[in-house]
């Protein structure tokens, strides 16, 4: 069953005898069902196409209870952005701590960031259209300037790290990190829009050998 039929289903048995709706789950579930559907709908239709009726349709709600956890549309947009963005960060947290080498985590990290799958393309997607709507949205700039330092913070950590540890060579961290996230946004770019001749494999050869000589390492075979 698609995740869209399962809420469907849900949304129907959660409906009374006398039509009223019998929410049961709790409030953070339903802030985080609602979340989802915002993010499905955003992706599908764009940030400013994308409709508040549109979302608790899709999450099985009523109108009234998405503006109850979200006043505004500008409030849901922020926190759909950080909900998807957080979701990855922490996968990528969670996967650079089992590492112990500063390159094993440094290539865990391209391999997390650049999108090999439809969930990946999905997040890539409402990535790219956060950076149109912030030309003209404050709200959504700010957030997506806030997501991306979290991003970058990470990286230029792993760096750090493999400098302490004497597995790298870098005397600016902070700019190689700058120059690495550069060139992930405009290769994953690229695969997202399907350019002819862009796959994922050459994406990632070409972010480790940039790598490697940022970093005056070796890039793995």
């Amino acid at each position: 069953m698609s995740t869209k039929t399962a809420r469907a289903s849900a949304a129907r048995s959660s409906v009374g005898s006398s039509g009223s709706r019998r929410i049961r789950s709790t409030p953070d579930e339903r802030r985080v069902t609602i979340l989802d559907a915002a993010r499905e709908v955003m992706v599908e239709r764009g940030i400013d196409a994308a409709r508040v009726t549109d979302v608790a349709e899709r999450a099985g709600v009523s109108h009234g209870l998405v503006h109850y956890y979200f006043p505004t549309k500008d409030d849901l947009v922020a926190a759909t952005m950080r909900h998807a963005a957080g979701v990855g960060v922490e996968r990528l947290r969670a996967r650079v701590a089992t590492r112990t080498s500063g390159m094993d985590k440094l290539d865990t990290l391209l391999q997390l960031a650049v999108p090999g799958g439809a969930a990946a393309s999905d997040a890539w997607v409402l990535w790219v259209d956060a950076w149109s709507a912030g030309l003209r949205d404050q709200t959504v700039r700010h957030v997506h300037e806030e997501l991306d330092n979290a991003w970058a913070g990470t990286l230029v950590e792993i760096i750090d790290s493999g400098v302490a540890a004497g597995e790298f060579t870098c005397p600016d961290p902070q700019q190689t990190a700058t120059v690495l996230t550069s060139l992930i946004d405009g290769l994953a770019l690229r695969l997202v829009l399907r350019r002819r001749g862009v796959t994922r494999a050459e994406i990632l050869r070409i972010l480790r050998e940039t790598a490697a000589g940022q970093l005056g390492h070796t890039p793995p075979s």
